[in-house]
């Protein structure tokens, strides 16, 4: 696992939690016909930060995130896909509808999946 990644991603939207954002890979936020800021996810982060071009469609993303964070693709649909978080770490309204998360809780959701996930050399990650 890529741990080192996941670390950069996890300083990245701390240190700039108005440009994270679960709902989408990279969302680029257009003023007078420029981007002028772009927010992006644990996943999108993780491409952005790496220096890799963007994919075109979910399942290429899903496949660059596995090869660049190391992890299966059934993974990286638990770590990038909020919906697949255990309740934990997911936010609910007083109706018990789920909210968007927040960069300190990503953060926390990043520490518990490396923990999770981060198997000694040679294990099976499939």
């Amino acid at each position: 696992m890529n741990v080192a990644l996941l670390r950069r991603v996890q300083e990245q939207i701390l240190r700039e939690p108005e440009r994270f954002e679960m709902d989408a890979w990279i969302n680029y936020l257009v003023s007078d016909q420029r981007v002028c800021q772009t927010m992006m996810c644990i996943g999108g982060w993780a491409i952005a930060l790496s220096g890799e071009k963007v994919p075109r469609t979910t399942i290429e993303t899903v496949e660059a995130l596995s090869r660049l964070l190391d992890v299966h693709e059934k993974q990286v649909y638990n770590l990038c896909f909020e919906a697949n978080w255990p309740d934990a770490y997911r936010l609910t309204d007083e109706d018990g509808c789920y909210q968007y998360t927040t960069p300190e809780l990503a953060s926390k959701r990043i520490d518990a999946f490396i923990v999770e996930n981060n198997l000694p050399s040679g294990g099976d990650r499939h």
